[in-house]
């Protein structure tokens, strides 16, 4: 008798907890969507007006707050920067959230995203790169110095002068086109990001990440290869050994594998390009080597 009375007790504690931890998601699940109603709301009211300095001087972003810890800022040149500020740790579990959280209210336009770890004291400051976020650490001053920085480098790269353009409008297409059949042929699980800003050393064109958080940092070039590094005469404005150093900063910047991607080439010759690999053919077969580089 006494041994079916612990066996009650027992399945009434059992079901008794199984009801307390389902409350518990619902009470998070509740408040996690009142979180993103919330933002909806303050992104619909578009809230205005321009972005102040540590100084308090209005700077040339305009403003528009999604939470208590999240804004988007708009540049001179309509580029939009999505900026968290993480009090203590650009790792914060509630960092990932937010940006989540901000995609959804921006109806998830096009954008950059920052994370900003104020510095409250005098130390330096600095600015890194996280999974292709950028980290800045310091106080609103060098927040929105970055943020111009960026704009600018954007700016530019939309915009090449003359010469530029007719010197590499082939190059320009080519990379369009491929970062373009990549994102189309993007394999599930898989993430893309294109023009990472660096913190030295312009952009890279392709910044993928495995299902299983493998990364890869990607420059495309219109050449057809193979490359040779050995080449002492070269034909072009760089030369392989300068693509190579190029893209091993990036790499090194963004923690990830580096990779020369030659969507034009033929298939048939991908192999090794200095320390790292090159890949010739469409975005399927880019794919596919990714799959086997690690």
């Amino acid at each position: 008798m006494q041994g079916l009375i612990n066996f009650i007790l027992v399945c009434a504690l059992i079901a008794l907890m199984v009801y307390i931890w389902r409350g518990m998601g619902k009470a998070d699940a509740e408040k996690r969507e009142q979180r993103e109603t919330e933002a909806l709301r303050v992104a619909k009211l578009n809230l205005s007006g321009f972005a102040v300095d540590e100084d308090g001087r209005q700077t040339t972003f305009s403003q528009r707050s999604l939470s208590e810890n999240t804004a988007a800022y708009t540049s001179k040149h309509d580029h939009l920067f999505v900026v968290v500020t993480a009090e203590h740790d650009e790792n914060q579990s509630s960092v990932a959230e937010e940006f989540a959280i901000a995609g959804k209210a921006l109806r998830n336009t096009r954008r950059k995203d920052v994370i900003f770890v104020p510095n409250k004291y005098d130390s330096p400051k600095s600015i890194k790169l996280v999974d292709s976020r950028t980290v800045v650490r310091g106080n609103r001053n060098d927040l929105f110095r970055e943020l111009d920085r960026q704009d600018m480098m954007l700016y530019n790269l939309s915009l090449p002068s003359e010469e530029q353009r007719a010197a590499s409008q082939r190059g320009l297409e080519v990379e369009a086109q491929a970062i373009a059949d990549a994102r189309r042929h993007l394999p599930s699980g898989w993430a893309l990001d294109s023009n990472v800003i660096l913190a030295e050393n312009g952009d890279c064109d392709l910044f993928i990440t495995s299902p299983d958080r493998r990364s890869f940092a990607i420059d495309i070039k219109s050449r057809r290869g193979p490359p040779d590094l050995q080449a002492s005469e070269p034909d072009r404005n760089k030369s392989w050994d300068d693509i190579h150093a190029q893209i091993d900063l990036a790499a090194r910047q963004l923690q990830g594998k580096p990779v020369l991607w030659l969507p034009t080439g033929d298939a048939r010759n991908t192999g090794a390009f200095g320390k790292m690999t090159y890949v010739s053919g469409s975005a399927e077969h880019l794919y596919r080597h990714l799959a086997s580089l690690y």
